[in-house]
């Protein structure tokens, strides 16, 4: 769970940095968050090949339900306010240049993890 919780925290600093939203970032980190999860997790149920999606109505059948339970669970009882407290005393020191390749590697993987699934799913859905 570091990964997450280091993931969150960059994303909520970002978010304060930036002044996009100073009083609630974690319901942004915890969105993204909840996004990328799915996704990993359905890129490893499409190459499992443990279900077959035959349209796009099954898909959404999938997806809609479970990004619902994932983003409320995520919010509600695991990257709340406290959690952001505590990772942010954690983390807020880093040093500066490992903290922009973390950076780098974690925009990179918001990008690359979504086409991935896409192209997952629709490759291995015969």
């Amino acid at each position: 769970m570091s990964l997450f919780n280091y993931i969150f925290y960059r994303i909520c600093s970002f978010y304060e940095k930036k002044e996009l939203d100073k009083t609630n970032p974690e319901i942004y980190a915890s969105a993204i968050i909840s996004g990328m999860q799915l996704s990993v997790f359905l890129f490893l149920l499409s190459i499992s090949n443990l279900i077959k999606l035959n349209n796009k109505e099954e898909f959404m059948l999938l997806f809609i339900p479970l990004s619902i339970i994932v983003m409320v669970i995520n919010l509600f009882f695991v990257f709340t306010k406290n959690k952001y407290k505590i990772v942010k005393t954690q983390w807020e020191n880093e040093n500066r240049k490992s903290a922009f390749i973390k950076g780098l590697l974690i925009v990179f993987w918001i990008i690359l993890i979504f086409p991935l699934v896409i192209g997952s799913i629709h490759f291995f859905k015969s």
